[in-house]
């Protein structure tokens, strides 16, 4: 396996690229190596896993604080990364060093360093486990006396539902469904990163193992659409400015 470049390198951008620089050459680069463009190219299709993990890293502060301390340490030697020096980190698996290969959920074994791994790789699972997770959050404005005496309002969510086309498979209709070329049908892949291989739900089929041979054209391939759901909110008695409210119950 080819070791894992620096998430900068890969991108292009400096290591003190602002979020906007750092989407800017996300985008131009995604554009340029997406499968659709370049079907039947493993170089390409590997260059767009790169390019995806590097952007999920480097978009988040907090994934991207984590990293930087990371290549501080020097985990990422042999790799690029500002950390590397002679004798640090670990070398990658087939070059003569003692290699790891673990899934994410074995990373708590290593203690604080672990954290760091889990935290910045560990966060991302299948579709269906993003959609499970996912906290949808609007602002609402009440009526100075509902705040003061309590009482109910109407909100409106963005809720995800089953998209009515493609019955959540994100196939257009007479589409093919082949197993995916880059992870194989597994729904995920394995990279190296700083003497570790690590397995992670694949960024082309998004760990569904499994990919359309044409999108669906209502949901774009998700699976899933957005339908505007109306309920009350029961607002309690001297709530005060920027109270947060969590709907049990109703994927919020």
């Amino acid at each position: 396996m080819a070791p894992q470049r620096d998430y900068y390198q890969i991108l292009g951008v400096s290591e003190t690229a602002t979020t906007d620089e750092i989407k800017k050459a996300f985008r131009r680069l995604a554009k340029q190596h997406h499968p659709d463009r370049n079907p039947n190219n493993p170089q390409s299709a590997e260059r767009f896993k790169e390019i995806n993990e590097a952007h999920d890293v480097l978009s988040d502060p907090e994934k991207r604080k984590k990293y930087d301390q990371l290549r501080r340490y020097g985990a990422f030697a042999g790799y690029g990364g500002a950390g590397s020096r002679p004798g640090s980190g670990g070398a990658p698996p087939g070059a003569g060093g003692a290699g790891f290969d673990f899934d994410l959920s074995d990373l708590g074994s290593f203690g604080g360093l672990g954290d760091l791994f889990s935290s910045i790789f560990g966060r991302r699972g299948t579709r269906e486990e993003e959609d499970a997770d996912e906290v949808i959050e609007v602002t609402v404005s009440i009526p100075f006396k509902v705040a003061a005496l309590g009482g109910k309002v109407p909100i409106t969510l963005p809720m995800p539902e089953v998209c009515p086309t493609c019955g959540g498979k994100g196939a257009a209709p007479g589409a093919t469904i082949k197993t995916c070329p880059e992870c194989k049908g597994r729904g995920t892949v394995s990279f190296g990163q700083g003497g570790f291989a690590v397995n992670r739900p694949c960024p082309l089929c998004r760990g569904k193992g499994h990919i359309p041979s044409e999108r669906c054209p209502t949901c774009q391939g998700t699976g899933e659409v957005r339908v505007e759901k109306r309920l009350m909110l029961t607002v309690q008695s001297g709530t005060e400015d920027g109270t947060r409210v969590r709907l049990h119950g109703q994927g919020a």
